[in-house]
């Protein structure tokens, strides 16, 4: 079983690297989305604890952060899945203020 549940999550993330980063990410913005309308626990859990943290802030403010914190939290597991492939290319690798010896 888990064998098959391997198989389909590396054939997925196959798919996911075809695309261009840029769609990588308006992918990650409409799972975010719909993950934010399908779990409706985690929705609650969310708005509520946004409610306690601000109290001075509207519903809307507070469904708007909640919102786009799902965008970015699934945004930063896909990133996860192409991130050792990212790395393999020195392109996207700067290093900064590194101190010669």
């Amino acid at each position: 079983m888990y064998f098959i549940q391997y198989i389909v999550s590396r054939f997925f993330i196959f798919l996911l690297l075809l695309l261009p980063e840029k769609l990588r990410f308006k992918f990650g913005d409409f799972l975010g989305n719909l993950t934010y309308k399908l779990i409706k626990s985690r929705r609650m859990t969310a708005l509520m604890n946004l409610k306690m943290a601000f109290p001075e802030k509207s519903d809307e403010e507070i469904e708007k952060i909640a919102r786009k914190s799902f965008r970015i939290m699934i945004k930063a597991f896909l990133c996860s899945l192409w991130f050792d492939k990212y790395l393999k290319n020195p392109k996207n690798i700067k290093i900064i203020n590194q101190v010669k010896f």
